[in-house]
C-alpha cells in the first residue's frame, strides 16, 4: 500500500505534473485562441474599422481627388504660368546676351579702334619728335598762358639758349628776360619790331630780321594760334644774306675790276642829279656835281701784245689807282672795255675837278707792272658839270662823252671841259683819223 501509495503520489505527480502541463497546454491554447480570438475580434474590429476607415477614406478620397485636381490644375496653370515666365526670362535673357554680345563686339571694335587711333598717335608723335628735330628750322611754341609748350634743340642752338633754361617749359618773359641779359638785343635796328624785346605775343603774322650779337641773321616768324599764343619759327639766314649780298655786289659792281659798273654808276648819277635839283630849289643850296669820262689811250695794242690777261691785268691796276685817288664820296665805275667813268660829288670850284683830272692823267700814265715787266698806257679825260652842262643823267653823260673825244682830238693824254659849240661828228672822225695813222 505504502508502495502503491508512493506510486500513488508518484502518479499523482505525474498526473499533476501532466495536469499542470495540460494546464499549462491548455493555458497556452487558450490564451493562443483567446490571442487568437483577441486577435480575430481585434481583426474584425480592425476589419470593420477598416471598412469604415476605407469609406471614410473613399470620401475623403474623393473630396481629396477632386482637391487634388483642383490644385493639379491650379498646379498645372501655375506651372504653365511658370513656363511661360521661364520662356519670358529665357527670351529676355537671349535678347540681353545678343546685346550684351553686341555690345561686346562694338567695344571690342572701339577698343581696336582706340588702339589703332594709339598706335596712329604714337607714330604721328614719333614723326611730330623725329621732324623738330631734323628740321632746319628753329621752332618755339607759346600756349595761351605764355608759356613754352613745344621746342626744338634748333631753337636752342640758334639763340644759343642753355637746354635747361626750356627744360622746366618756364614763362615766354623768361626766355626773353635770359635773351635781354645776354646783350641779344643792344643792336640797334628800326626795323625790328618794338614787341620782340617786351616778350608780347603779336597779334597778327610777323616777319621780320634780326642780326644776333655773334653775326647770325635769323628770319623769325611768329604766327598767332587762334586758341591763343603763337608759333615762332627761326631761320638762319646768314648764307642766303651773303650770297644776296654777292649778287647784288656782282649786279652793281664790274668783275674784273671790283669798282662799281655801268648800271651802278647811272643810278647813282641819277640820285646824284635828284639831290642837286632838289637842293637847287633852295637858294645858294644847289649841290655841284661832275662826270668825267676816261678812255685808255695804247691799251689795244697792249691788249693784242700781250694778251688779254695782261690786259685785264693792267685794267684792275688802272681801277685801284683811280679808286686811291678819290673821296668816299665819289664815284668810280668801268663802263666797258677801257672806258671808266667818275662822279664826284659837292665840288663847287672847277679847280677842284681839273685837280682831280690831272691826277687821274698822272697816276695812269705811270709804269705798271704786268707779269713783271712794265706795261706804260696814257688816258683822255671828259669833263661836264651839273647844271652847267645838263641837268639829266642822259645829257650829262653824253656831253662828258662829247668832251672825251675833245680830249682825243686834241692829241690825247690829256683832259677836255665839255664845249657846246664842238662839232661832236667832226671830232670822232678825227680820232678815228688818229688811230688809223696810230696803227697804220
Amino acid at each position: 500500500m505504502g508502495r502503491m501509495f508512493q506510486l500513488s503520489q508518484r502518479s499523482r505527480r505525474l498526473v499533476i505534473a501532466a495536469a499542470l502541463a495540460c494546464a499549462g497546454i491548455f493555458g497556452i491554447a487558450a490564451l493562443s485562441v483567446w490571442q487568437l480570438h483577441h486577435d480575430a475580434v481585434a481583426l474584425g474590429d480592425h476589419a470593420a474599422s477598416l471598412l469604415e476607415q476605407t469609406a471614410r477614406t473613399q470620401a475623403f478620397g474623393n473630396a481629396a481627388l477632386a482637391q487634388w485636381r483642383r490644385q493639379s490644375n491650379e498646379i498645372a496653370g501655375g506651372a504653365l504660368c511658370a513656363l511661360l515666365c521661364l520662356l519670358l526670362l529665357l527670351h529676355r535673357l537671349i535678347q540681353q546676351f545678343e546685346a550684351e554680345s553686341a555690345a561686346q563686339a562694338s567695344l571690342q571694335e572701339a577698343m581696336a579702334a582706340l588702339e589703332d587711333n594709339r598706335s596712329r598717335l604714337a607714330r604721328e608723335s614719333d614723326l611730330l619728335r623725329n621732324t623738330l628735330a631734323h628740321m632746319d628750322q628753329g621752332l618755339m611754341m607759346v600756349d595761351d598762358q605764355g608759356y613754352i609748350a613745344v621746342f626744338n634743340h634748333r631753337a636752342l642752338d640758334l639763340l644759343q639758349l642753355p637746354p635747361d633754361l626750356l627744360a622746366g617749359r618756364p614763362h615766354f618773359t623768361t626766355v626773353v628776360n635770359h635773351q635781354r641779359e645776354a646783350g641779344e638785343f643792344q643792336q640797334h635796328d628800326p626795323d625790328l619790331p618794338g614787341n620782340v624785346s617786351k616778350a608780347i605775343v603779336p597779334t597778327t603774322e610777323q616777319v621780320y630780321e634780326r642780326r644776333r650779337p655773334n653775326g647770325t641773321i635769323l628770319e623769325i616768324r611768329s604766327t598767332p594760334l587762334e586758341t591763343g599764343g603763337m608759333v615762332r619759327t627761326f631761320t638762319d639766314i646768314t648764307a642766303r644774306k651773303a650770297a644776296e649780298a654777292m649778287l647784288c655786289h656782282a649786279a652793281q659792281h664790274d668783275q674784273l675790276t671790283g669798282i662799281a659798273n655801268r648800271a651802278a654808276f647811272q643810278e647813282r648819277l641819277q640820285k646824284a642829279v635828284a639831290r642837286g635839283l632838289c637842293s637847287s630849289e633852295i637858294p645858294g643850296c644847289g649841290e655841284r656835281l661832275a662826270v668825267l669820262y676816261l678812255d685808255l689811250d695804247r691799251f689795244k695794242q697792249l691788249n693784242d701784245s700781250r694778251g688779254h690777261a695782261a690786259g685785264d691785268a693792267l685794267l684792275a691796276q688802272v681801277a685801284t689807282r683811280m679808286r686811291g685817288l678819290l673821296r668816299n664820296v665819289d664815284v668810280v665805275a668801268r663802263m666797258g672795255g677801257d672806258e671808266f667813268a667818275v662822279l664826284l660829288c659837292g665840288m663847287d670850284d672847277i679847280t677842284q675837278i681839273e685837280g682831280v683830272a690831272q691826277r687821274l692823267l698822272h697816276a695812269i700814265q705811270q709804269p705798271f707792272m704786268i707779269e713783271s715787266e712794265p706795261a706804260s698806257v696814257g688816258v683822255s679825260i671828259g669833263i661836264a658839270q651839273f647844271p652847267a652842262d645838263g641837268t639829266t643823267p642822259e645829257a650829262l653823260q653824253r656831253r662828258a662823252d662829247a668832251a672825251l673825244y675833245q680830249a682825243k682830238g686834241a692829241g690825247r693824254n690829256t683832259w677836255r671841259h665839255f664845249e657846246p659849240n664842238t662839232n661832236t661828228h667832226e671830232r670822232r672822225r678825227m680820232v678815228l683819223e688818229q688811230n688809223l695813222q696810230i696803227f697804220s
